[in-house]
């Protein structure tokens, strides 16, 4: 019976399983999504039990968090805590690597023994925790082994770091997981970056990542009181005992990874959130074509009804087949989805950069997809369910069954429902792509366009001054200095610096770097107070400047220059430039001027056609001067947009699952305006007779599917305002929600309704009243 009302009705099942079947696909898509980013480094076995050590301490009235912490603190909780099973540090590096012929750079750890026991990551030839325990080994990926060795057994062979330490192969591993939040090529030894860093091996200086793994049955709150206790007695330091320790969750690490004021704040929690609720609506929207249909065809199944109770049909047992027919649509259209979802997902994937087909491996999908399919079938038929089978036989076998205002008005409330939802995601979509954009288009204190940036290792850090020379004479460079960071990020930080009329207890924290000279005029950055670093002035190696953060932060705004900070002379202020995280604010920053550690050159070229030429020859200059590493350079401003792959993706992703909710609810329209104004065909031919004007009868419909539009936006408004308020209150650097944001949504809306509308008004204004009053 579910079938052959099915095939009876193709006009509503074909939409009915066309929404379904959009709204489902959407629905998988998402869903594997979702289980990607919930899932992450939960192929650690015991990832409940992991946890990386955090601390928090106060600056300038608020709590930072900081996700690094101080190289003694390991061993000191190893020794004794026996609450924790193992405690790894590790500490992440980029090395050049060498083999034979072969130069390739790869990211990789120092990590200690007990990583290799805490994480899951399975050695294919080898043993990894064996290798980390001598100075002169390491571990590989197998993809980095076959980049380096190619099929040849990788076991025991030597390879060169940064063409300095030879290294044996002492194990090989399976490739990192893409949902690992730790990426890496290869791990060396810790003891290798302990031994190479004594002036860090303090309390005072926090510069490893601490991993833990508790013991069955510990307690989290108790671990954290012992690991501030042992932090108090191994320091005197007065800055060191404020800093408090605690364990944050391996399970959290990526998708909580946002602390304000010392508390976790969301992070990318927020985005698998935005597109759960996208799903959710998409589906929801559909189901609720599903029972505007159902119920605007109640009349034409009212008799069969009827006839069904006077046979003996119980009501459980109608609703039992109206439901059941609700299943059937809903599989039919779950089978169609999943094919069509497979089709767009690499299209989706290419989007949003993961890696999501393994999840159809994953028997756990196939379950969730069938719970899907079964409750968007029990959802969608769970209304007209109730409703058809409440009708009375003897009122319906005489025709005196009405569908009645209630019926009516139910309608109506799922149309005003749809188009609320829809409006609701037009809002959204509108503030997605006006943030994103205004966030990329921020100024961002200095032109990035042909702003080049020179990887400085082996010997071009000490050959600066040639590499210089011989730049100048090259037509074309405008400008060359040198840093110790690239313009997007600076991580070194410094804290507990003095400066006259610093408050008593307050304390900043600076990012610093290390520059060359002409360093501001290269990048374009200006300098809003004194001067720029110059020989003309001797030497500046105890001066420094600070960006209008720092000196607002320190309260001396237009005094700064000549103001002692740390030790060194503030001679310049630089105007706020976009730094470390390009949809924030500014943070405080010192610049000194100091030749080492360079390790990277900036060079301005001039904005024409040439720039190919011309870093042909800078090439080649690099090469002559550094032959044994490779020459690699990045376009700042290329750089600057990569920070924003997965804004793009975002905005991309709602403007597609928007558009589909949109799309299902005028799909529904269109069916549900073509029902009514079939049904009211004897109506409007009666008032065709009686002399009314095509215009006339086209009004009288439009206002009656117009209505719930236009009361969808009344509610839409006002849930918008408050959703998009709470959304960009997350994030610093974010726009001001204007008022034709909400008339444009409303506006499209009513557009699309409007369309539909007058398309099925024409036509029946057009009927024939002869064939529409003839008696059959």
């Amino acid at each position: 019976m579910a079938w052959r009302s099915l095939l009876r009705n193709k006009v509503s099942s074909v939409i009915n399983i066309g929404g379904l079947m959009v709204g489902l696909a959407v629905g998988i898509i998402i869903l594997l999504y979702v289980m990607d980013r919930l899932g992450y480094d939960r192929f650690n076995k015991n990832h409940a039990a992991i946890h990386q050590v955090l601390f928090n301490h106060p600056v300038s009235g608020d709590i930072a968090t900081e996700w690094i912490t101080p190289i003694p603190l390991g061993p000191a909780i190893r020794t004794e805590m026996p609450a924790l099973k193992y405690v790894v540090r590790t500490r992440e590096n980029t090395w050049l690597v060498r083999y034979g012929d072969k130069s390739l750079y790869q990211a990789g750890l120092y990590a200690e023994s007990d990583y290799f026991h805490m994480m899951t990551f399975p050695a294919l030839e080898g043993d990894p925790v064996a290798a980390l325990m001598k100075t002169g080994s390491v571990v590989l990926t197998q993809s980095a082994a076959q980049r380096l060795f190619g099929k040849e057994d990788a076991l025991g062979k030597t390879i060169m770091l940064d063409d300095a330490d030879p290294m044996e192969v002492g194990a090989v591993i399976r490739d990192v997981p893409t949902n690992s939040s730790t990426q890496f090529d290869l791990v060396l030894p810790f003891s290798r970056y302990e031994k190479g860093s004594p002036a860090k091996v303090t309390w005072g200086s926090s510069s490893v990542h601490t991993w833990i793994q508790l013991q069955p049955g510990a307690s989290l709150a108790a671990v954290n009181r012992q690991m501030n206790a042992i932090l108090h007695e191994h320091s005197d330091n007065s800055d060191i005992r404020k800093m408090e320790l605690f364990a944050y969750p391996l399970d959290r690490h990526v998708l909580y990874d946002s602390f304000r004021n010392g508390k976790p704040a969301g992070g990318k929690i927020y985005l698998v959130i935005i597109m759960a609720v996208l799903a959710a609506l998409v589906l929801l929207v559909a189901c609720v074509n599903f029972m505007n249909l159902s119920t605007a065809m109640a009349e034409r199944r009212a008799r069969e009804v009827g006839l069904r109770k006077v046979l003996g049909a119980s009501r459980l047992v109608i609703m039992g087949q109206f439901l059941g027919e609700a299943l059937l649509l809903a599989l039919i259209a779950l089978a169609l989805s999943i094919p069509l979802a497979y089709i767009i997902l690499p299209g989706f994937m290419a989007f949003t950069g993961q890696q999501l087909a393994h999840e159809f491996g994953d028997a756990r999908l196939w379950v969730m997809l069938l719970i899907l399919g079964l409750c968007t079938g029990l959802v969608s038929g769970s209304y007209p369910a109730l409703y058809l089978s409440r009708f009375q036989p003897i009122k319906v076998l005489k025709r005196m069954v009405s569908l009645g205002w209630s019926g009516a008005s139910f309608r109506k409330g799922l149309v005003t429902f749809q188009f609320a939802i829809a409006i609701f995601l037009i809002i959204g979509v509108v503030v997605c792509f006006k943030q994103i954009n205004y966030m990329v288009n921020r100024p961002i204190g200095y032109e990035p366009s042909n702003l080049v940036d020179i990887t400085a290792d082996g010997d071009l850090p000490a050959s600066f001054d040639a590499f210089k020379t011989r730049m100048q004479a090259i037509p074309g460079v405008l400008g060359i200095t040198a840093g110790s960071d690239n313009l997007l990020h600076f991580w070194a930080r410094k804290n507990n610096l003095d400066w006259p009329g610093k408050n008593p207890g307050q304390d900043i924290i600076f990012h610093v770097t290390n520059v060359e000279y002409g360093w501001a005029r290269t990048a374009g950055i200006k300098i809003m107070e004194g001067r720029d670093f110059s020989p003309a002035f001797g030497s500046d190696t105890t001066a420094c400047l600070v960006n209008q953060a720092a000196v607002r932060s320190m309260g001396l705004e237009g005094e700064a220059p000549g103001i002692q900070l740390g030790g060194h002379t503030i001679v310049g202020v630089v105007e706020d430039f976009v730094y470390n995280n390009p949809t924030g604010t500014p943070q405080p920053l010192i610049i000194y001027l100091n030749k080492n550690g360079l390790g990277h050159i900036l060079m301005r070229l001039a904005n024409d056609g040439q720039w190919r030429d011309r870093l042909a020859d800078i090439q080649k200059v690099a090469r002559e001067l550094n032959p044994r590493y490779p020459f690699a350079f990045r376009f700042i401003k290329d750089d600057y947009q990569a920070e924003f792959v997965n804004l793009y993706a975002t905005r991309q992703l709602v403007g597609i699952f928007g558009g589909v909710a949109i799309f299902i609810a005028c799909l529904g329209l269109f069916g549900f305006a073509g029902f009514i104004v079939e049904r009211r065909k004897k109506e409007i031919s009666i008032r065709k007779v009686l002399g009314a004007t095509r215009a006339a009868l086209w009004l009288s419909l439009s206002r009656e599917f117009l209505k719930p539009v236009v009361l969808g936006f009344v509610i839409a408004v006002p849930l918008g305002i408050l959703a998009m308020q709470k959304l960009l209150a997350t994030v610093d650097y974010h726009i001001q929600l204007s008022w034709w944001i909400f008339a444009l949504a409303g506006a499209i809306v009513l557009l699309i309704a409007f369309a539909i509308v007058s398309y099925h008004g024409f036509r029946a204004a057009r009927l024939n009243p002869a064939k529409s009053l003839q008696v059959e």
